[in-house]
């Protein structure tokens, strides 16, 4: 699943008649149905999504189940195809909203696929002390249909969003940070500490939730960030 969530932030001044093309749909929920394995070829596929593309239908021949999202990706979707389908959320990061885009689903189910790309877990030393890099970093996702995954498309899209004629004129400043929650732990991914460290987690009156020691990075072009 691919869940965007928006939610407008505390003393936003912008127009309200703006305000409602944004907040139209605070939550969306996708779901992308993966490819069978080798070992599901031989059974009978039971899962589909219906011609409007937003319905999952399980059929048994027992039973039939109807599921409806606001979007279903079927098996044959391209990286790309994902991206376009909650593309149009990207400007409510720039108008003052909380943006959020993460994928859920079970082992095996194709989220880091999904979110990041077709070999990201592949990793391999560049030659540069401790710097890994991924086989799938390209110069052009623009152009690329089914290799980077919603992350690198996602960066690029609000990149590409603040050199637009609707955008140029104002200013901003964007953070980047990366972080992994494993068995409840909380690693920043952009330490460079062996063995890694965990972090604590915290709440504040006026930052709200945060990281304790978390690493941030001022980035101000898209060449300062692997992707």
């Amino acid at each position: 699943f691919i869940e965007v969530f928006q939610k407008m932030q505390n003393g936003s001044n912008r127009d309200p008649r703006e305000e409602s093309k944004t907040t139209q749909a605070k939550l969306k929920v996708f779901v992308r149905i993966r490819p069978s394995i080798s070992t599901e070829l031989s059974g009978e596929i039971v899962l589909k999504r219906d011609e409007e593309g937003q319905t999952v239908i399980i059929d048994d021949h027992i039973n039939v189940s109807y599921m409806k999202f606001d979007r279903v990706f079927d098996s044959k979707c391209t990286q790309k195809e994902v991206f376009q389908g909650l593309q149009e959320s990207l400007p409510s990061a720039l108008e003052g909203y909380n943006l959020t885009i993460f994928a859920y689903g079970q082992t095996g189910s194709g989220k880091t696929y999904t979110m990041f790309g077709s070999d990201w877990e592949s990793m391999f030393f560049n030659g540069a002390g401790n710097t890994l890099q991924q086989n799938t970093y390209i110069t052009d996702v623009t152009n690329d249909e089914n290799f980077c995954g919603v992350t690198p498309r996602v960066i690029t899209g609000i990149f590409g969003l603040m050199d637009t004629e609707t955008y140029k004129e104002q200013k901003f400043t964007v953070y980047c940070s990366f972080l992994q929650i494993y068995n409840e732990k909380i690693y920043d991914l952009l330490q460079d500490k062996s063995p890694p460290v965990p972090l604590s987690i915290h709440e504040s009156k006026l930052g709200g939730i945060y990281v304790e020691g978390l690493t941030e990075y001022s980035v101000n072009n898209l060449s300062l960030i692997h992707i």
